[in-house]
């Protein structure tokens, strides 16, 4: 098995998936889990895939496996964390995205889930300090992913009121 031949499987899907050609993305992807079906990085792959699908349990399945065999992936822990999530599995989500900010503890991404966690657990001061800490990792001027302009909304809105809170 060659390493650098799956990166190159894995990339070239990716890319034809933002280009919209599906069929090719997945053409490459099987490519890749048939010339190494349990490569980490094509376990990660097929997870995401999985997740997109709606099947977290596939997901998890498959993104348990890629972070024993690579642990120090912080991608590999944050969609497992994103698995657990749609499992409900609040518990092992948390640890997953603890994993993710032990080795990134600037991870925009697993900060912002680590807060969104918090607050389904009701604990409001929490989630508000974390959101904190992702707001400021942000540098003025980042461009940040569409999909995350609400979420950053959100964020300033629950450190907002918790600071309301804490001036009564």
């Amino acid at each position: 098995m060659d390493g650098a031949r799956i990166q190159q499987l894995i990339d070239a899907a990716a890319q034809a998936r933002q280009r919209g050609r599906v069929d090719d993305a997945e053409r490459l992807l099987r490519e890749a889990e048939l010339e190494a079906p349990r490569h980490p990085r094509v376990l990660n792959k097929v997870g995401r895939e999985r997740l997109s699908a709606g099947a977290p349990w596939g997901a998890y399945q498959v993104l348990t496996q890629a972070v024993k065999e690579e642990p120090s992936n912080p991608s590999f822990w944050l969609n497992l964390a994103a698995a657990l999530r749609g499992l409900d599995r609040r518990d092992e989500e948390m640890a997953a995205l603890q994993c993710v900010l032990a080795i990134e503890p600037r991870n925009l991404r697993a900060l912002l889930q680590k807060a969104s966690l918090l607050e389904l657990q009701n604990k409001p001061p929490a989630a508000a300090a974390v959101y904190r800490t992702a707001l400021q990792s942000l540098s003025p001027g980042t461009q940040t992913p569409e999909w995350m302009a609400q979420v950053l909304v959100h964020a300033r809105e629950a450190v907002d009121a918790n600071n309301r809170a804490l001036e009564v």
